[in-house]
C-alpha cells in the first residue's frame, strides 16, 4: 500500500527462509523510482502494519480479558525494535539507507575501510559521497562490522550448545507428536507439527547460512590473495589454527554446556512434553500463620512450624509466651516449667535473662483499653485457641 501510494509499482508476495527465521516479503524494488519520501513510507510498512496490528489485539484484550492478547501486544513491541535495527537488511537498514541516498550500504563496507587506511587513496565509491553521507555511512560500517563478527564468533564458540539443546528439544517434540496421533488427538498432533517446523527452520537455516558464508568468504579470500603466494599460506594457516583451536574447545569441553530441559514456552505447540516447573527446595522461612487446627495460614508472619503446628520463636524472639488470663496491653513472658529456665522479661525490672525458680507475676503497665483474651491454663500444650491467642500476641 505504501509503494502505491507513493506512486510505484509493488511486485509479487511470498514467503522464504530470511537467515534463520521463516519470513514474508514484498518486492517493493520499483521504489527506486520514486523520492527519498516515498522509499522512507515504504520501509515504514512493516511497522505501520505492526501497529495496526498491535491495536486489534489491543482491542480483543479489552473484549476477552485473555492475558495472550496483551502478550502478543508486548512481543510486537519488541518486534519492531528488532525491525529497526540497521543490519542483515531488516527494516532498519533500508531506512538508514535512504536517508543517506545510499541503496545498497554492504557494497561499501570494503570502499569504507580502505578509505580508513593511511596512506592510501580515497576510492571513488566514496569521494562522490556526500560529507553527511559518508559520516553515515563510516558509522554504520564502525558499529555493524564488529557487531556482526562478534555474534559469528559467539554462535561458533556457542554451536555446540545451540546444536545439542536444539535436537534434544526437536526429540522430545517429535516423541510428544507421535503419542498425540498415536492416542487419536489430530488437533494436538497437528498443533504439534508447526511446532516441529517452527525448531527445524532455525536449525537448517544456521546450516544454509553456515555453509553460504564460509563459501563466501573462501572465494573473497582467494580473491584477495591472487598473486600473493606468501600472504596466502599465511592466511591459510591463520585459519587452520583458528579452526583447530574452536574444535578443541569443542572436544575439551570449554564452550558453554546444553541448556537444562525447561517447561514449554507454548504449551499448546509442543504436546507430550512436560509442563511442570521443576521442584525447589523448601525456604526456611515461614510466612505463614498458624489457622485452626494447626495448619498454616498466609497473610501472617510467623516462624517455622513443626509437629501438631505449634509456632517457633523465630531468630529475633527471645521470649516464651503464654497466653495470659488477664487482659494486658503488652505480652509478658512466663516459664512453663520450674526448674531454672533463662527467661527474658521485656516488661519486668529484673536484668534480661535472669534465672527464676518458679512461677512470678510479672508486673505490667496499666492498660488502657481492655482486650479480652481467652483463658488458658497452665498446663502444656495449649489449645489450637490458645495457640492462636500465643501468636497474636508474638506479633
Amino acid at each position: 500500500s505504501a509503494c502505491r501510494y507513493g506512486g510505484a509499482r509493488p511486485g509479487c508476495i511470498g514467503c522464504g527462509l530470511f537467515l534463520i527465521w521463516p519470513s514474508m516479503y514484498t518486492d517493493v524494488t520499483d521504489v527506486y523510482r520514486i523520492g527519498r519520501a516515498g522509499r522512507i513510507r515504504t520501509d515504514l510498512g512493516g511497522v505501520y502494519f505492526n501497529v495496526v496490528f498491535m491495536l486489534a489485539l489491543t482491542g480483543c484484550y479489552f473484549l476477552t480479558g485473555q492475558p495472550f492478547f496483551l502478550s502478543a501486544v508486548y512481543l510486537g513491541h519488541f518486534e519492531v525494535l528488532e525491525q529497526l535495527m540497521p543490519a542483515v537488511r531488516l527494516d532498519g537498514y533500508y531506512i538508514l539507507g535512504d536517508l543517506a541516498g545510499i541503496p545498497d550500504l554492504y557494497g561499501k563496507i570494503r570502499p569504507i575501510v580502505l578509505s580508513m587506511v593511511p596512506g592510501r587513496p580515497t576510492p571513488p565509491e566514496v569521494a562522490d559521497l556526500k560529507r553527511s553521507a559518508r559520516v553515515i555511512v563510516t558509522t554504520w560500517v564502525c558499529t555493524m562490522v564488529p557487531l556482526l563478527l562478534g555474534d559469528l564468533g559467539y554462535a561458533l564458540w556457542n554451536l555446540p550448545r545451540i546444536l545439542a539443546t536444539g535436537i534434544r528439544s526437536l526429540t522430545e517434540q517429535l516423541s510428544g507428536t507421535a503419542d498425540a496421533f498415536t492416542h487419536g488427538q489430530f488437533a494436538s498432533g497437528t498443533v504439534g507439527l508447526l511446532g516441529c517446523l517452527m525448531l527445524v527452520c532455525p536449525l537448517a537455516g544456521m546450516a544454509y547460512l553456515s555453509v553460504r558464508l564460509a563459501g563466501r568468504l573462501l572465494r573473497a579470500a582467494r580473491r584477495a590473495t591472487a598473486g600473493r603466494p606468501r600472504l596466502r599460506a599465511a592466511l591459510c594457516a591463520f585459519g587452520l589454527v583458528a579452526a583447530g583451536g574452536l574444535c578443541c574447545a569443542w572436544v575439551v569441553g570449554l564452550t558453554p554446556k546444553p541448556l537444562p530441559p525447561q517447561p514449554p514456552i507454548v504449551p499448546v505447540l509442543q504436546p507430550g512434553v512436560p509442563t511442570a516447573v521443576p521442584s525447589t527446595p523448601p525456604s526456611h522461612h515461614h510466612t505463614g500463620g498458624v489457622g485452626a487446627g494447626g495448619t498454616p495460614t498466609p497473610g501472617a508472619s510467623g516462624g517455622h512450624t513443626r509437629g501438631g503446628g505449634l509456632p517457633l520463636p523465630s531468630a529475633s524472639a527471645t521470649t516464651t509466651v503464654q497466653p495470659s488470663t488477664s487482659p494486658s496491653a503488652t505480652p509478658t513472658a512466663k516459664p512453663t516449667t520450674a526448674k531454672p529456665t533463662p527467661t527474658a522479661k521485656p516488661t519486668s525490672s529484673a536484668p534480661t535473662g535472669q534465672p527464676t525458680t518458679g512461677p512470678t507475676p510479672t508486673p505490667t503497665a496499666a492498660p488502657t483499653t481492655a482486650v479480652p483474651t481467652t483463658s488458658a491454663t497452665a498446663t502444656p500444650p495449649p489449645t489450637t485457641a490458645a495457640t492462636g491467642a500465643a501468636t497474636k500476641a508474638l506479633q
